[in-house]
């Protein structure tokens, strides 16, 4: 096995990882320049970076000690004393690395996506319905999630999530006609954790998961591409929207940023790119709303519907809201506005079975006329 890098080479590589990082080369390019893998740059990275905010003193300290290479390390002992107890010893705390950036953490998602293939040429078919939008809403899949059937009276792990979207997009789609617009629409909790540290961002609760983080936001990616992909052979354009829920905040950014690069070159797809929790399409007197439903009552987020977009309020006469979160449905009106809870796609958790819900896992799709409104709906229970 090789041997442990010796302080100077250790401190030699910082400084040239450093330095090449101010001279604005990217970690693809310092790689490439240092011969060596992206964990090993960004661990130079952020030892020099802990380092330099160190009081020079512990710093000098440490590296007496040979004590460089401080990624990862958040605090200890430096113990000098006799066999008699005579001497010194000091208690460092270093604390965690520091925060990625906003632009570190764009630039790896780029990176990571970008060997992305484009999307194959799909030719627009060649008879849709004029004025017609076709409505794919995803509620709530919680694709990492994992229960047994000891648990909850149903298996549900990955493999069974995939195969129930599959199921019941598949089902949903065949239930439409080819429309001028189709929406392929996440409306929160794709992934059942937001990261590696598997508990929910706001509570910390922690959340049953099966894989890792990276596998699981890879997948999701794999089956909105296959419903891209679908959608595309049926309806002349199609929209993909990733909005975020309270299981997972920070995913939409990565799918995102995948399905940019698989569409780039395809114009009949569009993929919404801003970071609002809400999605609005609004074309002639049609308006459509959605939001993950979590932080409010429906009642409320209704009134401030009209408020939010007033523009394409105004322009509409047929108003319609979405929401998911409460894995359950459920529909009212308010004022002018229509509102559906959507169903869960997921099967129930460990805790959705011990607060007594039933399980009422399902998908819908909804047609519209730009004109008149909905014209119909359609709802797979799976």
């Amino acid at each position: 096995m090789p041997g442990r890098p010796s302080l100077e080479l250790v401190l030699k590589e910082q400084a040239q990882a450093y330095a090449l990082r101010q001279e604005g080369f990217s970690l693809s390019e310092i790689m490439e320049k240092m011969g060596m893998g992206r964990s090993a740059v960004k661990r130079r990275l952020d030892g020099i970076r802990k380092r330099m905010r160190l009081d020079p003193e512990l710093a000098a300290r440490l590296q007496a000690e040979g004590i460089v290479d401080l990624a990862g390390l958040h605090s200890g002992w430096l113990i000098n004393k006799d066999e008699n107890g005579a001497g010194q010893s000091l208690y460092f705390y270093l604390g965690p690395d520091g925060p990625v950036s906003p632009e570190e953490h764009f630039e790896a998602m780029s990176e990571a996506f970008a060997s992305i293939q484009p999307a194959p040429a799909i030719k627009a078919p060649r008879h849709v319905e004029t004025g017609k939008v076709a409505f794919f809403p995803v509620a709530d899949w919680h694709l990492g999630a994992v229960a047994t059937e000891s648990e909850v009276g149903a298996d549900y792990n990955r493999e069974i999530a995939i195969e129930r979207l599959r199921d019941g997009f598949s089902r949903c789609h065949a239930a439409l006609p080819g429309c001028e617009t189709a929406i392929v629409a996440y409306v929160g909790d794709v992934t059942h954790a937001n990261d590696r540290k598997e508990v929910t961002p706001k509570s910390g609760n922690r959340l049953k998961v099966e894989g890792s983080h990276f596998q699981n936001v890879t997948l999701a990616c794999q089956s909105v591409i296959w419903q891209v992909d679908m959608a595309r052979r049926q309806h002349k354009n199609v929209v993909v929207v990733i909005r975020r829920g309270n299981h997972d905040e920070d995913v939409p950014v990565a799918l995102t940023l995948a399905l940019n690069a698989r569409y780039e070159k395809d114009p009949r797809v569009t993929v919404v790119n801003d970071e609002s929790p809400y999605y609005v399409f609004q074309k002639g007197r049609l308006f459509i709303c959605m939001h993950h439903g979590d932080g409010q009552k429906p009642e409320k987020m209704a009134l401030a519907v009209p408020h939010k977009f007033r523009r394409e309020w105004g322009l509409s006469d047929h108003h319609y809201f979405f929401t998911a979160d409460k894995h359950h449905t459920k529909s009212d009106t308010f004022g002018g506005l229509h509102w559906k809870q959507l169903p869960a796609l997921c099967r129930l958790d460990q805790y959705a079975h011990h607060q007594g819900y039933a399980d009422t896992g399902g998908m819908m799709a909804v047609l519209f006329d730009t004109e008149t409104g909905m014209a119909a709906e359609f709802t797979v229970r799976l």
